[in-house]
């Protein structure tokens, strides 16, 4: 039986309450109160916690059905066995509007009628309370889950990261010089995949129009992830033109590149009016590409990995001042997820997005000096931005 049950008794015949009393007293665990005036029991409530209330119907002062409203609303939760004397039609229909749980007629009654109605109450009251805890615990799990989809929602944005926001300039450049184009510009996806926004250009001021996902030689090329080319017709048709405020608005030609990393694309490549690209500038350019690409993906990576430790201590730290079980389950199980989640980032030249990127690189230094020097100033920020990461990462113990 639930010994942390408390139980109420109120009865102004004081044989009945030594009845009541010695009965729970001796047969079960339950913290028992016995008072005898409706006014006491509703002062007590005031100062304790009560489960269950026990009353008779007809006492001094207020009866029993008065008495059980006020304690409701104090306890609203409270469970209410009636013991009354008048069965069948005279059982007091206040209590029945008031929501009361049980009756117990006192020409039926018995020791094991009081135990069973009672015990019936405590499973209810355990019941409920295990579904408040785990409602707690699954409201602090969604949270943290929120938490974390916010986070890696937030990912693309990184364009505002210094380390990448220096690289994506290299590239702008690099491809300026490569091909000639009097403008350059890279353009990266939002979060929420719908448009995209030019983080960097060269002949130009980066625009912060964005150009939605399907308009545009920007929006085109990312929807199709495929290169493409495109000039301003003879009747003065361009799809730049579609987005107004847009950096390709006004443009006579352009060539779009798609940025694409993990099978995803997340930006454009794009140069504008020049007239003619040779076949070894497009080859270079799509090199550069992959490059930008694996480049992004990287800083990407490293970003996503800081954040998710950063929430991963704060859940450690929030479980380690829980005690033992509890609602430090929640927060201990998402924790051990993300640092698994973590492990799978690789940062330091171990996996896959290190590797591309270092094979995109040695790809692109075998066109000439200049992309060996370009190349060593990406590379020198990415390893600069990676070196921090790994000393600012604490060591995680849980």
């Amino acid at each position: 039986m639930q010994s942390d049950l408390n139980v109420l008794l109120v009865d102004d015949q004081r044989e009945n309450l030594v009845e009541y009393e010695g009965i729970l007293r001796q047969l079960t665990d339950y913290s028992v109160r016995a008072v005898d005036s409706s006014a006491e029991a509703i002062e007590l409530c005031r100062k304790e916690h009560f489960d269950v209330l026990v009353t008779d119907v007809r006492m001094p002062g207020k009866n029993g059905d008065e008495m059980y409203a006020e304690i409701k609303k104090i306890l609203p939760e409270i469970r209410c066995i009636v013991i009354t004397g008048f069965p069948g039609q005279d059982a007091p229909i206040n209590f029945l509007k008031l929501g009361a749980h049980d009756f117990l007629f006192k020409a039926e009654f018995s020791p094991q009628t009081l135990l069973r109605s009672i015990d019936n109450q405590a499973q209810i009251v355990r019941l409920r309370h295990e579904t408040d805890v785990l409602q707690g615990r699954l409201a602090h799990f969604h949270k943290t889950v929120q938490e974390i989809m916010s986070t890696v929602q937030s990912v693309t944005r990184l364009s505002r990261a210094p380390e990448l926001t220096m690289s994506l300039h290299y590239f702008a450049e690099l491809s300026a010089l490569i091909s000639g184009a009097p403008v350059v510009a890279i353009f990266l996806m939002e979060p929420d995949g719908s448009s995209l926004v030019a983080r960097a250009a060269v002949g130009a001021e980066p625009n912060p129009t964005p150009v939605p996902l399907g308009r545009g030689l920007a929006g085109r090329v990312a929807q199709s992830a495929r290169l493409t080319a495109q000039s301003r017709a003879e009747s003065g048709g361009w799809p730049g033109d579609e987005v107004g405020g847009s950096l390709e608005e006004g443009r006579r030609s352009g060539l779009g590149i798609p940025l694409v990393a993990q099978g995803v694309c997340i930006g454009v490549l794009e140069l504008f009016d020049k007239e003619r690209f040779e076949p070894e500038d497009v080859e270079l350019l799509s090199r550069l590409g992959a490059l930008c690409s694996s480049t992004v993906d990287l800083v990407n990576a490293a970003q996503m990995a800081d954040n998710l430790l950063l929430r991963a201590l704060k859940l450690a730290a929030e479980t380690a001042s829980v005690e033992t079980g509890g609602v430090g389950e929640a927060p201990k199980d998402v924790f051990s997820g993300m640092a698994e989640t973590v492990k799978q980032i690789d940062l330091v030249g171990s996996g896959g997005r290190a590797t591309a990127l270092a094979e995109q690189i040695r790809r692109v230094c075998e066109f000439g000096q200049p992309a060996a020097e370009f190349c060593e100033r990406i590379l020198a920020g990415l390893l600069a931005m990676l070196q921090s990461q790994r000393e600012a990462v604490p060591e995680i113990r849980f």
